[in-house]
């Protein structure tokens, strides 16, 4: 839970990097 909330505001954080930002969107999806 904390987790995903974490890897949420850092997509939000760097939503200019699309690398990152797609990893961590499956990540996020994997958490919840």
């Amino acid at each position: 839970q904390n987790k995903a909330q974490d890897v949420k505001q850092y997509d939000i954080s760097k939503p200019h990097d699309t690398t990152t930002k797609g990893h961590e969107t499956q990540g996020r999806t994997t958490a919840a």
